[in-house]
Parts: structure tokens; sequence; C-alpha cells
């Protein structure tokens, strides 16, 4: 077990479906990697069987943020292949909370 990749435990993002990390690339530049954990070690550490390598960094703090854009801009691209530009909601969509107009 000694050549097994462990990060902080703060740093895998645990969806419920998916475990993602997010890779530095460069400076301000982050990727995110699909994991998958395994043990938890001393100290909140978390081995990380598959998605990550030996020597790359990973980040601890404000992931969620990295995480949300990620997906934003993953939606936008497939918007973007879809070739639609329609965002009406379809009937399966309900909506919780219309917004109403401002009365002037």
């Amino acid at each position: 077990m000694s050549d097994a990749v462990w990060v902080p435990r703060e740093a895998v993002i645990d969806t419920g479906t998916r475990q993602i990390a997010f890779v530095v690339m460069s400076q301000g530049q982050f990727q995110p990697r699909k994991v998958r954990m395994g043990l938890v070690g001393d100290g909140d550490r978390v081995q990380i069987l598959e998605g990550l390598a030996p020597g790359e960094v990973v980040v601890t703090s404000g992931q969620f943020l990295l995480d949300v854009e990620s997906r934003t801009a993953e939606a936008i691209d497939k918007l973007r292949q879809s070739g639609t530009n329609d965002l009406t909601p379809r009937s399966s969509v309900e909506l919780i909370h219309p917004i109403e107009p401002i009365a002037k």
C-alpha cells in the first residue's frame, strides 16, 4: 500500500452518485476528475483507487465553487451541441417558485 495515492478527505466531493476531485493543471486552471475512494486513513486522508496519479496537486478548499462552474459549463456545452436555444421548461419540469412581475 506504499504506492497508494492518498489525499485529504476534503479534496473529494462525494455527490452520492459520483466522487470527484479537482486537479491543479496550471495557475488558475483546474480539471475535474472522477475518482474512486478506498480506505480512510489517519488524519482524515483517503486512498484514491482510480482517477489521480502520484505527484498531482488537488484542491482542498473552494472545490464546491469549481464543481458548480464545471457543471454549468458542461450544461452550456450540451445545449450548444444540441443546436437548440429553446430553454422553455418541459411538461416534466415543475415550476416551484414562479417569478411574479413587480407592480409599478
